[in-house]
């Protein structure tokens, strides 16, 4: 399990490129209510921004879980709504806007429609991650598949620690919450896939340090993608180029032959290449 920590820092790499993200609701009326991030083009980053809201917001029913009391906005069935309406009420970002008054043909007032917005929405994302953590931390549990060596991740044990450098490490707890995030939402074929092949180069004493990092970069990006909807999506080109540079070092370091025959192939089906 993901900490609180680890998914701030997660936000914070996306903080600089999306920072002038917003994001915008309304409610009230006969509109109802209305969730948009505004301020930037539809983008990957954006997208992925998405895919991480919702995490967080999976992150909230496992924190409150212990909770007597939990707020109404847990309840909502869409994991990023849920984020979403945790930054709105708790988080402290979020600014008061527009009201307007709704009327019928004779003047007479009907309804009314309140908006508001959060501006930056990535840094205030980032920072309520920071209260969560001080008021509901999120601690790793001590099954088989966590190390109690601050590296919480399904791939490493405590020997294998240390034919990783920081860096490496940070790209397999980024590819491992994604995969549990592909995991909880019915995804467990490409999940095992990626897994397999994380673990794969992991444990490989033939790739070089330099290889193993590009390998790693692909295949986070390969995990990031896979979380996306497929409107979300790198275009099928961008795609199937991340597949196939993964392809040629594996094949250039030898011993890897079976491994990419079997998971490689269940990545390109699930992206349809």
């Amino acid at each position: 399990m993901e900490t609180w920590l680890d998914i701030e820092q997660r936000f914070r790499t996306l903080a600089e490129p999306l920072r002038f993200l917003r994001l915008d609701v309304q409610w009230g009326g006969s509109t109802g209510e209305g969730w948009h991030l505004a301020g930037m083009g539809r983008t990957s980053v954006v997208a992925e921004f998405e895919a991480l809201s919702a995490i967080a917001g999976d992150a909230l029913v496992k924190a409150f879980a212990g909770s007597p009391q939990k707020p109404d906005w847990l309840s909502d069935p869409e994991s990023d709504k849920r984020w979403f309406r945790a930054l709105k009420e708790q988080s402290r970002a979020f600014e008061f806007g527009h009201v307007v008054w709704e009327a019928d043909e004779d003047g007479k007032k009907t309804g009314t429609i309140f908006g508001g917005s959060i501006n930056n929405v990535v840094e205030a994302s980032a920072n309520f991650c920071l209260t969560m953590h001080r008021q509901f931390p999120l601690r790793p549990g001590p099954d088989n598949h966590e190390v109690q060596s601050n590296v919480t991740n399904i791939f490493l044990s405590n020997s294998q620690v240390g034919f990783l450098n920081s860096g490496q490490i940070q790209h397999v707890k980024s590819i491992t919450a994604n995969i549990r995030h592909l995991q909880g939402s019915g995804g467990s074929d490409i999940a095992e896939a990626i897994e397999k092949l994380t673990q794969a180069v992991t444990e490989s004493r033939q790739l070089q340090d330099q290889e193993k990092t590009i390998v790693f970069e692909q295949l986070e990006e390969l995990s990031k993608q896979a979380v996306l909807t497929p409107d979300q999506r790198l275009k099928p080109g961008v795609l199937n180029a991340v597949l196939n540079g993964i392809a040629t070092t594996l094949g250039a370091a030898g011993g890897f032959a079976e491994v990419w025959s079997t998971w490689g192939q269940v990545v390109m089906r699930f992206f349809g290449l």
